[in-house]
C-alpha cells in the first residue's frame, strides 16, 4: 500500500485481507495515517515546530517532546486494542 492511488485500485482485496487478522488491520491503518501525515508534516515543519506526534486515521492525536512520553500519551488516550493502528513520527 505505498499510495492513495493503489489503495483506490485494490480497494476490495484489502479491505478482505485486513478483516482477516488483527495484524492486517493494525498495518492498515498505520499505512493509511501514514499517508495522512504527509501534509501534517510540511504544515508542522513550515511553523518549525519539533517533537514527536502520533496520528490515528487522520488526525494527530498526541505529540510530545521525547518519544516515551509520546507513548505514555498514547496509552492514556487510545483504547487498548487500537494502540498498534497508530503511525508516529519525529520532526
Amino acid at each position: 500500500m505505498g499510495s492513495v492511488e493503489k489503495m483506490n485500485r485494490y480497494w476490495d482485496e484489502i479491505n478482505r485481507l485486513r478483516r482477516s487478522s488483527d495484524e492486517l488491520e493494525a498495518v492498515y491503518y498505520q499505512e493509511w495515517a501514514k499517508n495522512a501525515a504527509k501534509p501534517m508534516k510540511k504544515s508542522l515543519k513550515k511553523h518549525k515546530i519539533k517533537g514527536y506526534f502520533a496520528v490515528l486515521d487522520e488526525a494527530i492525536i498526541a505529540s510530545a517532546p521525547k518519544p516515551k512520553e509520546l507513548e505514555d500519551n498514547v496509552k492514556k488516550i487510545v483504547p487498548e486494542d487500537k494502540q498498534n493502528w497508530v503511525y508516529t513520527f519525529k520532526i
